[in-house]
């Protein structure tokens, strides 16, 4: 079978104030969001749902029953760019956590879309190396959604055919 595999190269991440609209081609999505540009990785979706005991005095063992699901963080490495609009709205979170709406789109056009709150932003230098915010944790805050965009190319038609390029 051949492999489905998506690569990570082409993983943008966005922030806004505003709601993400993901009923329409990825530009739409993210006209009025803010970038934050020199992702290096990322990491997370790490949160589980929680275990409610409902053992009492009759059980034969313990029992639980399945709580609300919690969907942690999302931990992200960057090259530090201070100029960087993204990276500055993630900074200003840490003063007083704002709920803000992030979409991550991967490169086949999918995307998490889910709100949260930057709880850090660490710096980190050495020898031979950029400065870098690793380990820079988002938490999530409510459910994430998984999305399909389209890409801008499959929006454009003529007479409802795709356009094949420029003649």
């Amino acid at each position: 079978m051949k492999s489905t595999a998506i690569s990570a190269q082409g993983t943008k991440l966005y922030v806004s104030e505003k709601a993400f609209v993901t009923d329409g081609d990825t530009q739409k999505a993210v006209a009025d969001a803010i970038e934050v540009n020199n992702l290096r990785s990322f990491k997370g979706f790490d949160g589980q749902a929680t275990e409610v005991d409902v053992t009492n005095l009759s059980s034969e063992a313990k029992e639980y029953l399945v709580g609300l699901q919690d969907y942690g963080n999302l931990v992200i490495d960057v090259d530090r760019d201070f100029s960087d609009k993204g990276q500055q709205a993630l900074k200003a979170d840490k003063g007083g956590p704002s709920i803000r709406n992030f979409l991550l789109i991967f490169p086949n056009a999918s995307a998490a879309k889910f709100r949260g709150f930057a709880k850090n932003t660490p710096l980190e230098g050495g020898v031979d190396q950029t400065i870098k915010s690793t380990g820079l944790t988002i938490r999530i805050t409510g459910p994430v959604d998984i999305v399909q965009l389209k890409r801008p190319e499959e929006t454009k038609t003529d007479g409802g055919q795709k356009k094949e390029g420029v003649e």
